[in-house]
């Protein structure tokens, strides 16, 4: 899967971070070791000398690599009599397998590849609230609509396998406050830790990015939105009706999805209105797209925020 330039590039900036931070690990190691036991700077600068010696000499190999040792030895037997490890004069690396260079050969490294997904985490804007909102800490008790909701969360799982059997996209439709936004969460942490890239923003936040972008306001952050929004494999459109969408507004929204929709990519939307309000405010084209292309779930009960 593809994720957007931000995420790799706040990646990139926190690998040569590790690297810059550990780099200074070393040096402070050396620095405090050399002022403890001085000849170590010495036996130091000897064996640089002597591998800088022989990747440029030919014959002479087999003697260079007996001092070596000599000196390896020496280096290892001092800092013991100190109470260091032998190797305690090593370079630090945080990852033992790409040295903190974030591949190995031509493949990315796990230790990158993790960077990655927690920037991915951290752009999603679900970061913090997936802690809490996720498969393992739902409670179907907390519900006063027992039997519909468990029936909805099974299918929301289902959803989150390669091959569900469901639509690519869906619809959760209730009154306010019957756990539409928590299961989104718990469908986008299932997506995120599957190694898809996922964003989330209410439908006014998207309908007012879209707006700037397309008049050029803010228009280098409003561009890196529109691009996350477009691009992310899926995306998380919550409070749809709360944005204006009469005229151009309504007709940016429906490009977006659409657009989505044409390039397989998933989209998970709740809303508050249920179908007859939806179609109320929407036009019949755009509601039409939704009930065909969306599977459609309806959450009920009364409010858990007062519960």
């Amino acid at each position: 899967m593809k994720y957007p330039t931000i995420v790799l590039k706040n990646a990139a900036e926190q690998l040569k971070k590790r690297q810059e931070e550990n780099k200074q690990i070393s040096r402070e190691k050396r620095e405090k070791v050399y002022i403890q036991i001085p000849v170590l700077a010495e036996i130091n600068k000897k064996i640089a000398h002597l591998m800088k010696q022989m990747l440029l000499s030919v014959t002479e190999v087999n003697q260079i690599k007996k001092e070596l040792k000599k000196l390896i030895s020496d280096r290892e037997t001092l800092l013991e009599e100190y109470g260091y490890p032998a190797d305690y004069l090593e370079d630090y690396y945080e990852c033992p397998i790409c040295h903190d260079e974030g591949f190995v050969g031509s493949d990315l490294c796990e230790c990158y590849r993790k960077l990655i997904v927690k920037e991915a985490y951290l752009c999603s804007n679900l970061a913090e609230r997936i802690q809490t909102e996720n498969f393992d800490t739902f409670s179907l008790e907390i519900h006063s609509e027992k039997k519909n909701m468990e029936w909805i969360f099974e299918k929301a799982k289902q959803y989150c396998k390669r091959d569900s059997g469901l639509k690519k996209n869906l619809l959760f439709t209730g009154p306010t406050g019957t756990g539409k936004t928590f299961l989104s969460s718990c469908i986008a942490k299932e997506f995120l830790d599957q190694g898809f890239f996922v964003f989330y923003l209410s439908a006014t936040r998207i309908s007012n990015l879209l707006d700037d972008a397309k008049f050029r306001r803010d228009d280098a952050r409003s561009m890196e939105y529109v691009e996350l929004i477009s691009e992310c494999d899926l995306l998380i459109l919550d409070d749809l009706g709360t944005e204006y969408a009469f005229g151009y507004p309504q007709s940016q929204l429906f490009d977006l999805l659409e657009r989505r929709m044409i390039s397989g990519k998933r989209t998970v939307i709740s809303t508050n209105m249920n179908l007859d309000e939806l179609n109320e405010k929407y036009s019949p084209r755009f509601v039409s797209r939704i009930l065909g292309n969306y599977e459609v779930f309806v959450f009920k009960g009364k409010d858990l925020r007062y519960q």
